[in-house]
């Protein structure tokens, strides 16, 4: 059944089928051959047996066997059939393989030939195997042919799929075929097309260069026969100029060349094209090198032909320039026209001179040659003779002319320079005398020094000073002598000709004779001097020896009375204040004679020409007496108020407890009735006021609270245990009832503060109902705000509103100038006294108040003269200047004294009076004692704390912001940096020089290194943050001028005050007879425009204030143009202000609006934005979808609208922000710091609580602290 199936099946088409069936028949075969050699033995055997099987079985069996029989038969036919179709297939595949193999090697010689960029030598060869090529292709297209025959007999058995494969591929060879033939045709037509491009290439060269060939010769015959016949040089010249068209010709062929050039770059080899363009630089070049061969040939000719002309010409100029040249020369020293200075003309003389006839040598030379060339190439005939004879004249006078103009400028020269040697050795003369004269001026200003108190040192001052007057009357002869030389100078006439500045030789004399004069005068000056100081030492030294004695009994006895008063009894110690009284009499009862001493003494130190340290040193005892008997009565008092204090704080402390503890009781009492006894129907607003009021009377009572515990510790000091603990006891009394205070009222407070927020709005709407109810009271006066001049006027312009505002800045300024005028003219304060550190404070704020209305005055000046079209005399033009001018001098005078206040202040410290050199030993040094080096630990513990601070604040410093908003605070907290190291600078100057002595005058060497150290440690923290601050203030002022924001801002005010000032000068004049809607209308409009300027006002003053502190000093390049425009821009807006106020006054009182509520109407009746009294609400209580549309309002602001009143508002919203940035930032840290407070009044603290760290927390911040076991912290 199997083989049957077999046989239906149908016989595959393609050769892999086939083979696998081919192989499957064979085994069908031999299968059956291998079942009929079975059956036929069988077959015999049955024979035999037929009688004995029944016939139904054998026919079975015979039938079976045909079955066999046919079976095997039609697979011996299927198995033919199949090889005969495998070998169809196999010569199939074998042409087809032999034809892609023949393809292929055709293929491969063709990409084998170079057919880009070939040599042109093998172009011919390229070619023929081309055409062997071009005639092996037939024999391929029999081959495919045939292939085609093959390929229709196996489509017969083949099925669609298979035969499309198959003819697909015979139609890729045959396309293979055909673009072969067409490849090879193509690149034949391309390399004939090459050949021919190449011939023609090769013709146009050799045509090219047989032609330059011939100009060449043109060219070297021209060059090698020049004859000098006119005729002949015209012939030339035309032969080279028909030349040169012909050269011009050749420039298109060698265009076409570089045509064919560029066709042939992309298909001949690199060598190839190398020579073609060497070839080509050569043409070109060759082609260049004739034209400019013909071209100077020509020009020479040309040349040649006219040289007779241009000889003419050019003399001709050569004698108009030596012309020109010597009068020029007469006028300037002759005539003296010019007045030149001798130094000058003789630098015109050397070197304008020379260098004009250096510059005309050239032209001297050509005629002097040409016109001998010309002359020796004259031929003999009539015309040449004389043309001979004039070219040989002009040549002689051209040598001439140029002899006689070196020779005047030679002499002329050496004349001046006679001259000014003769000048200047009489100025070296001067010059001795002046050196000599100020030498002996040196001498007699040289203070004199005294070696000692006796007679033989000032028998050798006078003897020196004889010798130096000898030496002066020994130089008066030489003096005379260059005097009368000068007179001699002066009056010489050739000297006044010749224009010499004698200016100096005058002024020299003038000097000599007066100097001459003082130096007579300062000798005899000198000798009374030295008598003089001789007197006065003698005097002093005499008083020293008979108050020495006294003084020295009061120290003693005053040191006896200097005992320790804390064992001491009150008895003993009235005692001792007797006895300190009864000295300080007697010491005020010797005061007469000290003063005797002490005036000598000052007489002697401030008399004019001695030496003060010299005078120091002899005088150094009395100096020492003078300062023991000044300490004598400030001991003695201070002994006396020691004493008188020792008695005080008992009785001080008493009062103090007792009044602390009535006024904290009443204070209690007034909380209690607050919080509970108060009926409910008070508002919370007259609550809070009353709590705040209960607050400022417990801040009152803070300085008697610290009174309190400074007297309990100083009592506590000196007291026993027992009375330590009552008195401690008394202290926590009111401590504790204080504490008590402030947290009740701050919980009140919080809880009142609550309710009015719950309750805002609704007050807000009452509060306008009071107002309004107020202004219908007090409306009858409103008339009389407006000044004086305009409640009369029915028309207000801007000129009068002007004139008005400088009227009142000129009183102003009067005002400021006069105060701060009493103020300079004041005595500078002793040193010490309480006026002198706030001086130059208030010299600085009066000199400020001046400046601000000086700028007023000027503006609102330049206001009216240049808008308003007003004269001077309304412009008080002439007062203004005269207070400017006054101004100016007064702020010299104030910045002098300004500037010695401040050198006054810090020449010494308030803790340290006085330096000391130990003449009388360390005991009387004032600076060397306990208490100072106590004071000196003390306030280096604080400096070091503050340096601390100091660079803690620096290291957060990294880059400037760029918001200008931002960076506005940064500038701010950098001034506020800035001052605070100023303030500390006089600190560390004192703290060094004491620190410095100290530790040069102490015995414990180890305690003065250590000092040593510490002042250089903090020296060198204080140098580091100084360098960092400026670095900081370099890069603030950067980036101030590098943020655009910052300008752009400035630009932003500028226009917007432009606009707005455009809408005041359009409403202007304002007439007060016009109807009431268009009074009402302009009142809205100018209302409205205060408002918004008010607005802007803050904005420009912080931007003039960072730009004030960082331009002040060391400003950059452009900072100016940057602070005037916002002076400008603040003075602008502050009179428009002043304006818009004058105007919305007198415009109410016609209305009869009340003044006082113009600020609020204003605000309420303002539609370009949001006023600023509800802003803080809206940012506090409305969540960010509540609040109303920006954008909108921005645009509408900002492109305009119909209602030409509307007020454009785009540049103030900017403050709005900020102040809303505030207010969100505020209200939560203070929420924050109120429960940290409430919570750190809760902690109990003990005794052990008062280190300097835990006093300064919140907790104790309302604790008045009575010590500081670690020293006070710094200020």
């Amino acid at each position: 059944m199997n083989v049957q199936q077999f046989l239906q099946g149908t016989i595959p088409g393609d050769y892999h089928s086939l083979s696998d069936h081919q192989h499957l028949c064979q085994i069908h075969q031999n299968l059956l051959t291998t079942q009929q050699n079975v059956l036929q033995p069988a077959g015999k055997g049955d024979q035999l047996a037929s009688g004995l099987v029944e016939s139904s079985v054998m026919e079975q069996f015979n039938s079976l066997t045909n079955l066999h029989n046919e079976t095997l038969s039609r697979i011996l036919d299927r198995h033919a059939e199949v090889q005969n179709r495998l070998d169809a297939w196999e010569k199939y595949n074998g042409d087809q393989n032999k034809l892609l193999n023949w393809l292929k090697g055709i293929e491969k010689e063709r990409e084998r030939m170079q057919l880009r960029y070939m040599h042109i030598r093998r172009i011919p060869k390229l070619l023929s195997r081309i055409q062997n090529l071009l005639d092996k292709v037939p024999q391929g297209e029999d081959q495919a042919d045939d292939l085609q025959r093959q390929q229709n007999q196996l489509l017969q058995f083949c099925d669609d799929a298979l035969a499309t494969s198959i003819r697909m591929e015979h139609v890729a060879i045959k396309q293979r075929l055909s673009n072969l033939q067409a490849g090879l045709d193509t690149w034949k037509q391309f390399l004939d097309r090459i050949t021919i491009l190449v011939k023609t290439y090769e013709d146009t060269v050799f045509r090219i260069q047989k032609e330059f060939d011939e100009i060449q010769e043109i060219i070297n015959e021209t060059v090698l026969h020049q004859q000098t016949s006119h005729s002949v040089l015209s012939n030339k010249l035309d032969i080279l100029r028909n030349t040169k068209d012909r050269l011009t010709a050749t420039s298109n062929t060698l265009q076409q060349l570089s045509q064919m050039q560029e066709q042939l770059k992309e298909c001949l080899s690199p060598s190839d094209m190398k020579t073609i363009n060497q070839k080509m630089w050569l043409l070109r070049h060759q082609h260049d090198d004739l034209e400019h061969q013909l071209a100077n040939l020509c020009l020479q000719l040309e040349e040649k032909l006219g040289i007779r002309s241009m000889f003419e010409a050019r003399h001709t100029k050569f004698i108009t320039w030596v012309n020109d040249v010597e009068k020029r020369l007469n006028q300037d020293y002759d005539m003296n026209q010019t007045l030149l200075e001798p130094k000058e003309l003789l630098r015109k003389l050397e070197t304008e001179l020379q260098a004009e006839m250096a510059l005309k040598e050239r032209e001297y030379n050509w005629l002097v040659k040409t016109g001998k060339d010309i002359y020796e190439s004259c031929g003999e005939e009539y015309a040449d003779v004389t043309a001979k004879q004039i070219i040989q004249t002009r040549t002689e006078e051209v040598v001439d002319e140029w002899d006689r103009l070196d020779q005047i400028g030679k002499s002329r020269f050496n004349k001046i320079n006679d001259l000014m040697q003769t000048i200047f050795q009489l100025e070296e003369r001067i010059a001795e005398i002046r050196a000599w004269l100020t030498q002996i001026e040196i001498q007699l200003a040289k203070p004199l020094v005294f070696e000692g108190c006796t007679q033989e040192v000032i028998d050798r001052k006078l003897q020196e000073h004889d010798k130096l007057k000898k030496s002066i009357e020994n130089k008066s002869g030489n003096i005379s002598e260059v005097l009368n030389l000068c007179d001699l100078v002066l009056n010489d006439p050739d000297i006044n000709k010749a224009n010499f500045s004698t200016e100096n030789i005058s002024n020299a004399v003038v000097n000599i004779e007066k100097r001459w004069k003082i130096v007579c005068g300062q000798s005899a000056e000198r000798k009374r001097k030295i008598n003089l100081i001789w007197k006065l030492l003698q005097e002093v030294t005499k008083l020293s020896e008979r108050d020495e004695r006294w003084v020295s009994e009061k120290e003693k006895a005053l040191n006896n009375l200097d005992k320790p008063t804390s064992s001491l009894g009150k008895d003993e110690i009235q005692k001792l204040i007797y006895e300190v009284e009864t000295e300080i009499k007697d010491i005020e009862s010797h005061e007469p004679a000290f003063q005797i001493l002490s005036q000598t003494y000052s007489k002697l130190n401030t008399a004019p020409g001695i030496e003060p340290k010299n005078i120091q040193e002899l005088t150094s005892r009395t100096r020492v007496i003078i300062v023991r008997w000044e300490n004598l009565l400030p001991k003695a008092r201070a002994i006396l108020n020691q004493l008188q204090t020792e008695l005080a704080p008992f009785r001080e402390f008493s009062v103090a407890h007792e009044d602390a503890i009535v006024g904290l009781t009443k204070l209690d009492a007034q909380v209690t009735e607050l919080q509970h006894l108060l009926p409910e129907k008070v508002s919370p607003q007259e609550r809070l006021k009353k709590l705040n009021e209960i607050e400022k009377q417990l801040t009152l009572q803070t300085p008697n609270l610290e009174n309190a515990d400074k007297l309990g510790l100083q009592i506590m000091k000196k007291s026993t245990t027992k009375e330590v603990e009552l008195i401690q006891e008394m202290i926590d009394e009111y401590q504790i009832l204080c504490r008590n205070l402030h947290e009740r009222i701050t919980y009140i407070k919080t809880e009142i503060e609550t309710i009015i927020i719950e309750s805002r709005p609704q007050e807000v709407d009452e509060s306008v109902q009071v107002e309004t109810l107020k202004f219908e009271r007090d409306s009858a006066v409103q008339v009389n705000t407006l000044p004086p001049q305009l409640q009369k006027m029915t028309s207000i312009s801007a000129k009068d509103a002007y004139l008005v505002e400088l009227e009142a800045a000129l009183e102003e300024c009067k005002a400021n100038l006069r105060q701060l005028e009493e103020n300079v003219n004041k005595e500078i304060p002793k040193q010490g006294s309480a006026e002198l550190p706030t001086s130059s404070k208030k010299i600085a704020n009066m000199s400020a108040s001046c400046l601000t209305s000086t700028e007023l005055i000027k503006h609102l000046h330049d206001l009216l003269i240049n808008e308003c079209e007003a004269t001077d005399i309304e412009a008080y033009s002439e007062e203004v200047i005269e207070l400017l001018e006054r101004f100016r001098i007064l702020l010299v005078r104030a910045k002098d004294k300004e500037q010695k206040l401040r050198e006054l202040r810090t020449a010494a410290c308030d803790a340290y009076n006085l330096l000391c050199t130990h003449e009388a030993g360390r005991i009387l040094c004032p600076l060397c004692t306990k208490r100072n080096w106590a004071q000196l630990d003390n306030d280096l513990w604080r400096l070091e704390k503050w340096l601390q601070v100091a660079e803690g604040t620096q290291k957060t410093q990294k880059n400037p912001p760029s918001n200008i908003e931002y960076l506005e605070d940064v500038i701010q907290d950098h001034r506020e940096f800035l001052l605070d190291l100023d303030s500390h600078k006089s600190i560390v100057r004192s703290l060094n020089i004491v620190g410095t002595h100290l530790a040069d005058h102490s015995e414990d060497t180890s305690k003065a290194d250590e000092l040593r150290v510490r002042l250089e440690t903090d020296n060198r923290r204080w140098d580091v943050i100084c360098h960092h601050a400026t670095a900081w203030q370099v890069q603030l002022q950067r980036a101030l001028m590098n943020n655009q924001q910052f300008h752009s801002i400035i630009s932003e005010l500028c226009i917007w005050l432009e606009k707005n000032e455009k809408k005041i000068r359009a409403s202007e004049p304002v007439d007060l007879t016009a109807p009431h809607d268009i009074i009402e209308a302009k009142y809205q409009r100018f209302l409205d425009l205060r408002v918004e300027l008010e607005r802007c006002e803050p904005r420009v003053l912080s931007l003039q204030e960072a730009a004030n502190q960082l331009f002040r000093e060391e400003a950059p390049e452009g900072s100016s143009t940057i602070y005037r425009r916002l002076t400008e821009l603040r003075l602008k807006l502050q009179s428009l202000i002043k304006l818009t106020g004058v105007y919305t006054l007198k415009l109410g009182a016609v209305l009869g609006r009340d003044p006082n509520a113009i600020g609020y109407s204003a605000s309420s009746a303002s539609t370009s934005g949001l006023p600023l009294q509800s802003l803080n609400y809206d940012l506090l209580d409305h969540p960010s979808q509540d609040r109303p549309d920006a954008s909108s309002a921005d645009a509408a602001a900002y492109n305009g609208s119909d209602d030409e009143s509307e007020i454009n508002t785009s540049v103030l919203r900017r403050g709005c922000r900020f102040l809303g940035r505030v207010v969100r930032a505020s209200v939560p840290i203070q929420a924050v710091m109120l429960l940290m407070l409430g919570a750190a009044s809760l902690v109990p603290f003990s005794e052990d609580d008062y280190a300097c760290s835990l006093v300064n927390s919140i907790a104790n911040s309302l604790t008045p602290t009575l010590r500081y076991d670690n020293g006070p912290p710094p200020i």
